[in-house]
C-alpha cells in the first residue's frame, strides 16, 4: 500500500514508504516561510520544487504558495488497478488550532463520508486520501465508509481557519500537483508565526521534505526595480526549527538574503 511517510507528512512531497526505496536515511516533513524584511513588501515570486531521486532516475512537480483558504475543493481519483491515490498538505500558521471538515463526494455529487480532525496552532500534517478515510481496523467497526479501491469524486475542506493546502496526485511512482480551487476566495494574508517569521508579505509553502531521496528547492524572483531582502524559515509538522542544509549553510532560518532588482535567488541543498 502507498503510504505517505511522515504524515506525508508531508505534501508532498508526500513521501511514500512504497517509494522510499527500503532507505535507512531519515525522512524530514514540514512548512516553508518566506518573509520579506519590510511588511508588505510587494513584487516577490516564490516557486518551489519537490524532488525524489530513485536510482537513475529524478521526480520533481513544481508548487506555487498557495493562499490561505477556507473552503477549497480538489478532484479526487483513486484506482488501486492504476495505482492512483491523492495526498494532501495543510499547513496551519495561526495560533489557534484548526478545525478541519473532509466531506468526500461521489462523482455525481452526492456525499459519500465525511470526517473531521484538527491541525493545531502553527503544524502542519501530510496524508494520503486512503489514511483520512481509512478502512476499518480487522474486527473492529466505524461508521466511516473506506475509500472503494475505485473511486472517483471530490474532496471539500472547510477549516474554522485560513489554512494553507497542497494537493498532489499519485500514480504509481510518478505525481503531479493537482488543482485546489478555492471556493470563498478572500484576503487572508500570512499571520506572525513568530518574531520576524510571517506577517503581511509572506508567502507559505505547506510541503518541504528532504532526506531519503527528497529535496525541496525554492527559487524566488524579485520582479521589482530594486533590491528586496528576505528570510526562509523552515519548520517540522509540530511547528518547531526545522534544522536542514540549504545553499552549503545548516539552519532552519536562512536570514538577509539578497534578491537583486529583477533577480532571482534559487535556495537549494
Amino acid at each position: 500500500m502507498h503510504r505517505l511517510i511522515g504524515v506525508v507528512g508531508a505534501i508532498l512531497c508526500f513521501s511514500f514508504a512504497a517509494l522510499g526505496q527500503g532507505t535507512s536515511q531519515t525522512i524530514q516533513v514540514g512548512y516553508a516561510v518566506i518573509t520579506p524584511s519590510l511588511p508588505g513588501t510587494t513584487g516577490i515570486v516564490a516557486t518551489e520544487t519537490l524532488v525524489q531521486t530513485r536510482g537513475q532516475d529524478t521526480l520533481q512537480v513544481g508548487v506555487f504558495p498557495p493562499n490561505l483558504a477556507t473552503n477549497v475543493l480538489v478532484p479526487v481519483q483513486i484506482s488501486s488497478t492504476l495505482g492512483k491515490t491523492l495526498g494532501v498538505a495543510i499547513a496551519n500558521p495561526n495560533n489557534i488550532a484548526a478545525n478541519i471538515t473532509l466531506t468526500l463526494r461521489r462523482s455525481d455529487g452526492t456525499q459519500f463520508t465525511a470526517t473531521t480532525i484538527s491541525v493545531l496552532a502553527r503544524q502542519q500534517i501530510a496524508k494520503l486520501i486512503t489514511e483520512i478515510f481509512p478502512p476499518p481496523p480487522a474486527g473492529g467497526f466505524t461508521t466511516q465508509a473506506a475509500i472503494p479501491s475505485e473511486f472517483t469524486g471530490t474532496l471539500v475542506i472547510t477549516s474554522t481557519s485560513p489554512v494553507s493546502i497542497l494537493g498532489l496526485n499519485f500514480r504509481g511512482p510518478n505525481y503531479s500537483t493537482i488543482l485546489v480551487t478555492d471556493l470563498a476566495p478572500a484576503n487572508n494574508p500570512i499571520p506572525a508565526i513568530s518574531p520576524n517569521v510571517g506577517g503581511a508579505g509572506a508567502l507559505l509553502f505547506p510541503q518541504f521534505v528532504t532526506g531519503a531521496g527528497w529535496s525541496t528547492e525554492i527559487a524566488i524572483t524579485n520582479t521589482t526595480a530594486t533590491s528586496i531582502t528576505l528570510r526562509l524559515d523552515v519548520f517540522t509538522q509540530a511547528g518547531a526549527p526545522l534544522s536542514v542544509t540549504l545553499n552549503g549553510q545548516t539552519a532552519s532560518s536562512f536570514t538577509n538574503l539578497v534578491i537583486p532588482a529583477n533577480g532571482i535567488l534559487v535556495i537549494a541543498p
